[in-house]
């Protein structure tokens, strides 16, 4: 077999040496196996086979000549399937796919640029809206000279001007439902649908069960508010469980709603954030990845500005692992509380938790109730089975589900006031 060089991997010269990377570990070259490597196509036959090997296996060898599209907008990328967990066929995949941008706003502009960078090459944009100054802010690649421009046609010239080989259909229509595809769009040759629109304000249901019965894969996502929603994302191969979510149910209800005053507010990295997460979406359902969707089978409504939630996961470990040590130290060294100061105590949690907080509390009862039966297993009460004994069990296996959940809410407690004086969460 013949290969080549990968023009993607970095060769370092240090000293008398050159070492490269792969999969976070560092390979070393003798400067002669750099000199062979450089003209490899006189030198092939000259390593052992055992080297060679490890130059297949760590991708310094590869089958394929990239030098041939060194001269092309998409060479990088090319490299980058090449280096990465997906194949290089998978960008053969991505690059011969045909999407259908629905909505030239925020959402389809900046997915739209996305894909076209990334190697795809055919198009179908539908909007009805021409481009306005204050979609300036947000919407990617329209300037002050194509304000009053039709946006699918303004897109279509940007896209065009900027990557060669490039084929667009383009039609300025408004879509309400699924019927206004009838006779437009020939769903036999499109790949993945883009929904980038916000009206009506059912189109998240009606669209979403348009595609769903016709079997289109699709994604979509927007802003709401001051925040962003992600999905859903649909593939027939999924179990395509936003169905049951309710913000898909409640939004079936908005047929007889419309939009009377206002103006939606945004700015323009909610729309580079939503641009990545659906471009990823794509890419997984191009290349059989169905499995790595992640807006599937819910819809996020997410603030990105709130790392709340984050900082909370990370808190959530950290007490977990405490907790688990004391837990263990309480089952072997530790003697059950009295049953009313802990279920008073545990009350008290209650009253001030939060919704969130009340959910891990009742894991804590659910842990707790575990290592009471073992407790008791540990103490040879189940070894009997009089009445006297049986009451003794329930009163005690009652005290130990009490006393263990108390310790484990106080942790929490006590971990998160600590985080919070020392200021720790920046580093969460």
């Amino acid at each position: 077999m013949t290969y080549y060089l990968n023009p993607y991997v970095i060769i370092v010269k240090r000293g008398n040496s050159c070492f490269y990377q792969f999969d976070n570990s560092l390979y070393y070259l003798t400067l002669k196996e750099y000199e062979m490597l450089i003209n490899l196509s006189e030198n092939q036959n000259k390593f052992s086979q055992e080297r060679l090997n490890i130059f297949v296996e760590t991708k310094l060898l590869i089958n394929c000549d990239y030098d041939y599209f060194s001269n092309k907008v998409d060479y990088v990328n090319r490299g980058w399937f090449e280096m990465s967990s997906f194949q290089e066929c998978d960008f053969s995949k991505i690059s011969q796919s045909r999407i259908l941008i629905l909505g030239c706003g925020g959402t389809g502009t900046h997915v739209a640029w996305n894909l076209a960078a990334l190697g795809i090459r055919n198009f179908v944009l539908i909007d009805d809206d021409k481009v306005e100054l204050s979609n300036l802010n947000r919407q990617l690649l329209y300037d002050l000279n194509d304000i009053g421009t039709y946006k699918v046609d303004a897109l279509e010239k940007k896209l065009k001007d900027r990557f060669s080989g490039i084929e667009i259909s383009t039609y300025k229509k408004r879509i309400y439902d699924g019927s206004d595809f009838e006779d437009l769009i020939d769903f036999e040759n499109i790949n993945v649908v883009v929904k980038g629109i916000d009206t009506p304000l059912d189109s998240m249901y009606k669209l979403g069960e348009y595609f769903y019965k016709k079997n289109i894969m699709y994604v979509s996502g927007g802003t709401v508010g001051t925040s962003i929603f992600l999905g859903p994302t649909f593939a027939p191969t999924l179990n395509n469980g936003f169905r049951q979510t309710k913000e898909y149910v409640s939004n079936s209800e908005m047929e007889l709603t419309k939009r009377v005053s206002g103006k939606a507010v945004s700015i323009p990295l909610l729309f580079s954030y939503i641009g990545s997460e659906l471009t990823k979406e794509i890419i997984f359902l191009l290349t059989n990845n169905e499995s790595k969707v992640l807006y599937n089978d819910k819809i996020v409504i997410k603030d990105i500005f709130d790392n709340t939630t984050f900082k909370q996961n990370n808190l959530h470990n950290l007490v977990s692992i405490f907790s688990s040590i004391m837990v263990i130290l309480s089952i072997l060294n530790g003697d059950a509380l009295m049953i009313v100061p802990a279920v008073l105590l545990l009350f008290i949690f209650q009253i001030y938790s939060s919704q969130s907080q009340k959910t891990i509390f009742i894991t804590y009862l659910l842990i707790s109730l575990i290592l009471g039966v073992l407790g008791l297993f540990k103490q040879g009460y189940f070894l009997t089975n009089d009445l006297q004994t049986l009451v003794m069990i329930i009163f005690t296996l009652l005290s130990y589900v009490c006393y263990f959940s108390v310790i484990l809410m106080l942790l929490k407690f006590a971990v998160t006031e600590v985080l919070k004086k020392i200021n720790f969460w920046r580093d969460l």
